[in-house]
Parts: C-alpha cells; structure tokens; sequence
C-alpha cells in the first residue's frame, strides 16, 4: 500500500468514526433533554365544567384528573392544589382538556358576566320590547346592531340610524326570552360595550328610541350608512 492509498485509508476511517461519535453524542444529548425536560403538575378538566361548578366538587365528582406535563405547556397559574380555593367556583364553561387555573375561578357570589367581559368593556343592559327586541330570538352570545330614531334629530330633522355594529349579547332576561309568545311590555338585553358606546346608548335611550337588529354571524362588516331622515327615506 503506498503512502498516499494508506493517507486516503486512515482519513475515511476517522470520518467515519467521527460521524457515528457526532450521531451518538446528539442522540444522547436528545434523550437528556426528554429525561429531563421539567415538568409541572396541573388539574385538566377531564369533561365539559358548567359554569358555576363549585371547586370542592372538581375532584369528588371526577371532573379533573392531575396530570404532569412538559413546563413550557402549562399556563403560568396553572394549579397543582385546589386545597385553597375550595370556597370558589368555576367563573365560566371549561371543555375537556381545559387546564385549571386561578383566572378560571371566581368567588361564589362574584358576577358570572364580570368574567366575560374584557378589561375595556361594561356591561349595559337596556329595555326592548317584542318588537323593538326582534321578537324574542336574541340569544346570549349574538352579535346585534343598534338603532336609534330621534325626533328631531341634529339641525331639527328626524333621523333614524345604525348607531353601534357588533355588539356582543352578555345576557338576556327570562321575560325577553319569552317575548315570541306574546308577552306585553319592557325586557332587558345586557350588551357588552366600551365607555364611548355606553354614553351613545344612554343618551340615545333617554332622548329617542333604541330598536336592536340580530347580526348574521360573519366576518364581514355591515357597511356604513348616513341615515334616514324625511327627506332621505322615500328617496
């Protein structure tokens, strides 16, 4: 064998042996990080929590199950102890799967609707009848539009308007519920709005009148308008 054969011989040999030593050093390294991933222990919903549910029946009832996950998936209150929040109860619907943690719970007498709402955001509720209500058929969780017809309106004419587009239904009275059987008089619908829309809705509810449309639910934003006013309206 000359030299140069005998050169050629041994570097293939030591990259061989240095590509196994790199493959095993990296699969080693791999296992390390899965053996020692940190993990943290939480409570799962292991079905569908109604809002509502006291915590002291989470675990007696079989609705939580602790399991220990990998650190980086479980949320930063996640709880691994309901030994102290036994007077507290779920603040709203949890699906299976759901980690449980302190911003899910709530006091038992705290507002259920405080917990739906974002941190810009009151919850107003305001009168509608059977006809100024669509008949009944608003649900909770609908998105509806609100009108207000003014007599007179800016410059002395009448107008009527789409005022507010979007507006989340936080809740709706027994009685509005039932307004499609024929039932006389004022209900309430809750609707979940900031200060500026809150103040439109107050003023337009003392000074005109309020009719509430039910939104299609789609991405799609319902196009402006300029209102209706006498002269505008038979046009």
């Amino acid at each position: 064998m000359t030299s140069k054969i005998r050169t050629i011989t041994i570097a293939l040999v030591f990259g061989v042996v240095a590509t196994a030593a790199t493959a095993l050093y990296i699969n080693s390294v791999k296992a390390g990080i899965v053996e020692s991933g940190e993990k943290k222990t939480v409570y799962l919903a292991s079905k569908a929590i109604p809002a509502g549910t006291p915590v002291v029946k989470l675990e007696s009832e079989g609705m939580v199950e602790k399991k220990d996950i990998p650190k980086r998936y479980a949320a930063d209150d996640a709880l691994d102890d309901l030994s102290g929040h036994q007077e507290r109860v779920i603040a709203f619907p949890l699906s299976s799967g759901e980690q449980i943690t302190a911003k899910k719970l709530r006091a038992a007498d705290q507002s259920e609707m405080a917990f739906k709402l974002s941190a810009d955001r009151i919850a107003l509720a305001i009168p509608v009848d059977a006809v100024t209500g669509v008949d009944g058929r608003i649900k909770v969780g609908d998105r509806v539009v609100v009108l207000a017809a003014f007599t007179p309106g800016p410059g002395g004419s009448d107008i009527s308007r789409a005022m507010l587009k979007g507006i989340e239904v936080l809740g709706v009275s027994e009685d509005a519920k039932n307004a499609g059987a024929g039932l006389s008089g004022k209900r309430t619908i809750t609707l979940a709005v900031n200060l500026s829309e809150a103040e439109k809705l107050v003023f337009a509810e003392e000074k005109g009148k309020i009719w509430v449309g039910l939104e299609v639910p789609t991405d799609s934003a319902l196009p402006a308008t300029a209102g209706q006013t006498m002269e505008s309206v038979f046009k």
